[in-house]
């Protein structure tokens, strides 16, 4: 149970950090872009999302499954074999979604109703190849039970963003809206970069005498099919986004509502108020991220696993409910404290 309760502590304040940065990343980037810059960062980000998250929602979750199974059972030439033929999988399926991406930029974008968002599309389709990448090296980590290279990990992809994607899109604000919202997918890249270089850095210093490992086609076909499920049940929230992204601006456009105040609108939605709810989600999912490789390791010791079980729900309860009613109390004055421009334009679309 210590390592449990250690892992959960160190995930739970390095995702507090993290997010904390993100949340001051949003507040400056809605004011430098505007409604309407942020209402198209987040239609890029929806589609983006999907795609990332079909390899990245599960592939963690299963290597890191796997890599506490095999080091129960003392097998770490498996747990070799098995990084070498994900990362090769995840790559591959980076670089198809990568280049739909790029090819069909222009297209999601009039598809959406606002072809500006065209360019977000380019810029940040690359970093979809760092970030599957990534994801292969955290889910071993969490396998051995080690969350400080995770955790860091997310803080160093935060900060990056935070300094790189600011500063770009402020520096192009004056070229205009479309290349200043360009700016900020150019920071998400150079983040997703460092970040993978970071972790691949800790990988190559801890196994500075790797075990040999080959490409097995049978292997990468067992983990395509073993973690496509658990990608097909993260999908469920980024595919509502999506389908949003796609509806929504064209629906308040056949209502009337000018493209600009339209894209401005789902903007403030997605990009403001959203993240602010899903708080409190994030913080729940870190539990569970620790509570898998302990509960699997638990389960090939054949160790009792009822108290880690019931402190993992008590823990989740635990964030959930004052988040749940301190966010319905506090809301007017959230909003209206970080994001003053949501009023100006609700009394512009009232008038």
């Amino acid at each position: 149970m210590k390592p449990y309760v250690k892992n959960t502590i160190i995930l739970t304040v390095c995702t507090l950090i993290s997010k904390f940065i993100g949340a001051l990343y949003r507040i400056p980037l809605s004011n430098i872009l505007g409604t309407e810059g942020i209402g198209l960062y987040q239609m890029v980000f929806p589609v983006y999302s999907l795609f990332l998250v079909f390899i990245t929602g599960g592939m963690p979750v299963y290597i890191s499954q796997r890599v506490s199974f095999y080091r129960a059972k003392n097998d770490y030439k498996s747990i070799g074999s098995l990084i070498k033929n994900a990362l090769l999988l995840c790559f591959c399926l980076a670089l198809v979604f990568t280049t739909i991406l790029i090819l069909f930029s222009r297209q999601f974008s009039i598809w959406q109703g606002n072809q500006n968002a065209f360019l977000g599309y380019i810029t940040v389709a690359v970093s979809i190849l760092f970030s599957s990448l990534t994801c292969v090296y955290r889910g071993y980590f969490q396998g051995l039970e080690n969350m400080l290279p995770t955790a860091i990990n997310g803080i160093v992809e935060q900060v990056v963003k935070l300094v790189v994607g600011l500063g770009l899109a402020y520096l192009l604000k004056g070229y205009g809206l479309i290349y200043s919202v360009s700016g900020a997918f150019l920071g998400v890249l150079v983040s997703e970069i460092i970040s993978f270089v970071y972790i691949f850095a800790v990988y190559k210093i801890r196994h500075k005498q790797s075990i040999k490992s080959y490409v097995n086609a049978t292997q990468i076909k067992n983990i395509f099919n073993q973690f496509l499920p658990l990608s097909l049940t993260s999908l469920v929230l980024p595919l509502s986004s999506c389908i949003d992204s796609f509806l929504v601006v064209n629906l308040l456009v056949k209502s009337r509502i000018s493209v600009a105040t339209a894209t401005s609108l789902y903007g403030i939605a997605t990009g403001m108020i959203n993240p602010l709810i899903n708080f409190p989600i994030i913080l729940c999912s870190v539990v569970g991220t620790a509570f898998l490789p302990a509960l699997t390791y638990a389960i090939a010791k054949n160790e009792d696993t009822k108290n880690l079980t019931e402190g993992t729900y008590f823990f989740v309860w635990l964030i959930c409910v004052p988040c749940t009613f301190g966010i319905l109390a506090l809301a007017p004055n959230i909003v209206r404290v970080f994001f003053p421009a949501v009023e100006m334009v609700y009394f512009d679309v009232a008038v």
